[in-house]
């Protein structure tokens, strides 16, 4: 990416602060478990940053970290590398959690091909799991959602409010980056 993936530039803020700009807006509140020691988060008066945890690697050491401090039952998971998520799209994963039943451990978008991690919603029930996976060293996401008692959402209801699936467009390299500032281009005109 040429640098450290979230600080980079996206429609005039870093793709960090897009993900902050979404997560203040839609939760009360917003835990920050970044590597990077770091980001500012001087803008950012509302958002509390969480320790990763000493032992395991990976999203999942950040995600136990942030589940043990999180003081709500259900824990919105974002990544900083989805600039076009949108409102509407967590809204959408909120009304599903809202019918699970006590036994879900949470929610997630999946397609025939499998789970899609980000973004989801999970109980603090789940920590159990990811500690488990931490323990066993498997820092696949995919496996967590195996092992989970998991509400899905199907990409096709997802497509009532974002046919082309935008919303959920990671940037892993520059080219993906530069796919992302187009399509928010567009739309802002």
């Amino acid at each position: 990416m040429g640098g450290a993936k979230h600080a980079q530039p996206f429609g005039g803020r870093t793709l960090l602060d897009c993900s902050l700009a979404l997560a203040t807006a839609v939760a009360d509140e917003t835990l920050l478990l970044a590597a990077d020691r770091e980001v500012s988060l001087a803008r950012w008066e509302r958002v509390r940053r969480v320790s990763d945890l000493p032992e395991g690697s990976g999203p999942l050491r950040g995600l136990a970290a942030g589940m043990s401090a999180a003081r709500h039952d259900w824990c919105l998971l974002l990544a900083c590398d989805m600039p076009l998520l949108t409102p509407a799209t967590v809204r959408l994963l909120i009304d599903h959690a809202l019918a699970c039943s006590p036994r879900e451990d949470g929610v997630m978008f999946a397609s025939a091909s499998g789970w899609q991690p980000f973004p989801a919603l999970l109980r603090r029930q789940a920590l159990s799991a990811v500690l488990r996976q931490l323990q066993a060293r498997d820092r696949s996401l995919q496996a967590l959602a195996a092992e989970l008692v998991l509400r899905r959402v199907d990409l096709a209801e997802l497509r009532s409010i974002d046919p082309e699936l935008h919303t959920l467009c990671n940037v892993n390299t520059p080219l993906d980056l530069d796919s992302a500032r187009e399509f928010a281009a567009e739309i802002a005109t």
